[in-house]
């Protein structure tokens, strides 16, 4: 007997020699719609009632993967006793779909390797406001990816200006010989003041590749190409290849004018250089008490829908190249619901970034 999701997906690949998960997934993305339609023409006895019962549940959502759900419900009443025994109740639960994607987004960024010969790594700039999450987003990345709660990126929860001073390269290692194949660049935070936070002039040099690792950031003094440790020649290597707009989201509507400024002339650099541009909205759980509760429903919360949608109308960022995030602060372990957003969001920021590469 098959004792475990584990045991079935494995006896399943050694008589075919094919992922179960694979398999049954692309089948079911494909045959969804025909199944609801199916079983919408049963309306009769105790059988129609059930089936009415769950479409009636099902139907009241809008997203996709929760019409799939319902399709996967309803199988198992459709074919009623003959495979009463089938554990269809492991691909039922909402946790299945999210342990199946955050698996495939772990593997993903893992085995990440740029196609183009010319880096070695790609390279991500985090960009924002003062006390926005930039360098607290790194270390959750770092956590998921070392799966343990890290804070390698210095953060500070009470100052009132710009906790990061430098510009700062992250690598984050695999194995005692070997790093994965993406870094993160943090830089100092905007500030409305023009006379403190860091200069637009300096992010649009450090997206260029000419500012080096670990140059102390002077908002008096922003960095020119008559600095000694401005490099002259950039590399591939050197140039930013994604950048990343970092906004908490309970802060949309609360940024002034001069930042939003600022984040949009940056953002119009990028797009000249032709680098993609994304952006994370951090701190959900502080923006809405239900995502504190419920990490998981992130993206089915209309407060946090509307924040995404303010900030796409304020920045110009596409929707889907928005994504929702909360980034570990308090917690002393990591947690698979809080990773899945991470990966998700950091899974979308590799395949820019290597189109990016693709297309020079």
């Amino acid at each position: 007997m098959l004792l475990c999701l584990v045991q079935l997906y494995g006896e399943f690949h050694r008589i075919t020699n094919q992922s179960l998960q694979y398999s049954f997934f692309a089948a079911l993305d494909k045959n969804t719609p025909q199944l609801l339609k199916l079983y919408k023409g049963r309306k009769t006895g105790d059988f129609g009632k059930k089936m009415a019962d769950l479409l009636m549940a099902y139907d009241e959502q809008e997203e996709f993967e929760a019409f799939q759900e319902g399709a996967v419900a309803q199988l198992g009443v459709w074919l009623k006793t003959r495979l009463q025994e089938f554990p269809f109740n492991l691909f039922m639960s909402q946790s299945s779909w999210r342990i199946r994607k955050y698996q495939e987004n772990l593997y993903f960024v893992k085995s990440y390797q740029p196609q183009n010969h010319d880096v070695k790594h790609l390279r991500i700039l985090l960009h924002g406001p003062i006390g926005s999450g930039k360098s607290s987003f790194f270390n959750s990345v770092d956590s998921v990816l070392k799966g343990r709660v890290s804070d390698r990126a210095p953060t500070d929860a009470i100052s009132g200006s710009s906790y990061t001073k430098k510009y700062k390269a992250y690598k984050i290692r695999k194995d005692a010989g070997s790093f994965y194949s993406v870094i993160f660049n943090d830089i100092m935070g905007f500030e409305e003041n023009a006379k403190t936070g860091v200069d637009v002039e300096d992010v649009k040099l450090a997206m260029r590749g000419h500012m080096p690792d670990g140059y102390q950031l002077n908002p008096a003094a922003p960095f020119r190409e008559t600095d000694r440790d401005y490099i002259s020649s950039p590399t591939l290597e050197d140039r930013v290849h994604v950048l990343v707009c970092v906004i908490p989201a309970d802060s949309v509507s609360l940024i002034s004018d001069e930042v939003v400024k600022k984040l949009r002339e940056v953002r119009l650099a990028a797009a000249e250089l032709g680098i993609p541009q994304l952006a994370i909205l951090t701190k959900v759980d502080e923006a809405c008490p239900q995502a504190k509760n419920y990490i998981y429903e992130t993206y089915r919360i209309k407060y946090l829908k509307e924040q995404v949608d303010r900030f796409s109308m304020l920045l110009g960022i596409p929707l889907n190249c928005i994504f929702l995030v909360k980034n570990y602060n308090s917690e002393i372990k990591t947690n698979d619901d809080m990773n899945a957003l991470i990966l998700s969001a950091l899974t979308q920021m590799i395949n820019f970034g290597e189109d990016f590469l693709n297309n020079l």
